[in-house]
């Protein structure tokens, strides 16, 4: 015997079993077609209704979904919810019910997010580092550098060496996060002074290497708020530092204090060149110029033939090349100097034994 609920449960073609209760209703009588398929005679009579106004379609099952939702968000306040959302994606729903006084609990207003399928998720910090590589990757070479000085006396390798050969405590250093070229220069001191003389050098190196003092007025200079840089909190005027970034180059920014993250590219070259040079140099560093010497070729290698997995496994040379940027190969070769030493032997000279650096002192193409 057929059980109708049984059957229909299970089904999944309930028009087709139900169309043959209405086939034998129509030949043997309601009551017969009730007791053959289990069901009620009002069952019967429902579908053999249905199939008279119908016909086959009018078998399947019709929602109990009432028509009219008493308390549904009107349309158009649905629209204002989604375009507020489009506008600040990054903005949550009681922030966004709080800013544009919107009638709606948060709850539903994410269900209406959730039904035109849209939403925002932080991005995970990876995605955020990739994005940001992306971003330096378009710019133009040397257009934004990062200077900074790193104390090598944390280092046990090379602290010996300090202690021994009386080597320079400081690495002044340049980056420039395009393409990832990588200058240094060393100091007895970290001063305003050796700042500026870095400056100099570095500047010097690349009028030499095919750069014109007009290219070198579109690059920028970065740094933290070392007083090597900035000088005094409580001077008045600009720092010789300032001066000559204005000067020589496109200008001078300064991040935030406490924004290490924005020196993130100088900082990474202070994480490599501790392991790849210092530790299994420093021990055996013989003196000054065995240290400039090791520190020039490790530069070498490192601008020119060290390839970087976060820059699509290239060194700084090839992405150099790939921005149709053509100079002299040796700007991969920095000339590694003590900063005090080239400032009494080249630059007091020009400045006729003054002590402190003119405003006038242009560089020499």
């Amino acid at each position: 015997m057929w059980r109708y609920m049984e059957v229909v449960k299970g089904s999944s073609d309930k028009k087709y079993f139900r169309l043959k209760i209405v086939q034998v209703a129509k030949g043997k009588g309601i009551k017969a077609a009730a007791r053959a398929f289990g069901c009620s005679r009002n069952t019967v009579k429902k579908w053999l209704k249905r199939y008279k106004e119908g016909g086959y379609q009018e078998l399947e099952d019709i929602s109990r979904r009432p028509i009219n939702c008493y308390g549904q968000t009107p349309a158009e306040l649905e629209q204002k919810v989604v375009g507020l959302k489009k506008q600040n994606p990054t903005f949550g729903a009681e922030r966004l019910s709080e800013i544009y006084e919107i009638k709606l609990s948060p709850r539903t207003m994410r269900a209406i997010w959730r039904r035109a399928g849209i939403g925002y998720r932080p991005r995970k910090k990876h995605k955020t580092r990739h994005n940001l590589r992306e971003i330096k990757r378009r710019w133009k070479a040397f257009s934004h550098n990062q200077v900074d000085v790193k104390d090598l006396i944390d280092i046990p390798e090379y602290w010996l060496a300090i202690m021994d050969k009386k080597l320079p405590r400081y690495q002044y250093t340049w980056r420039e996060p395009s393409c990832g070229f990588h200058f240094l220069a060393y100091g007895y001191e970290h001063t305003l002074n050796n700042s500026v003389t870095f400056l100099y050098v570095v500047a010097q190196h690349l009028l030499a290497m095919g750069f014109t003092v007009e290219e070198l007025k579109a690059f920028e200079i970065q740094t933290d708020n070392g007083s090597e840089f900035i000088g005094s909190w409580q001077a008045k005027d600009e720092s010789e530092f300032l001066k000559r970034c204005n000067q020589w180059f496109g200008g001078y920014n300064r991040i935030k204090p406490g924004a290490k993250n924005c020196q993130g590219d100088v900082e990474s070259v202070h994480g490599r060149i501790e392991p790849e040079f210092y530790i299994p140099e420093g021990k055996g560093l013989q003196g000054i110029e065995d240290l400039l010497w090791k520190a020039r070729i490790y530069l070498a290698y490192f601008n020119a033939i060290r390839t970087n997995s976060y820059k699509e496994h290239k060194s700084p040379w090839q992405l150099l090349r790939e921005q149709k940027i053509y100079k002299d190969k040796n700007l991969c070769i920095f000339p590694v100097v003590v900063l005090e030493d080239y400032a009494e032997k080249y630059l007091w000279p020009i400045l006729k034994g003054g002590q402190d650096l003119p405003a006038v002192l242009e560089l020499r193409e």
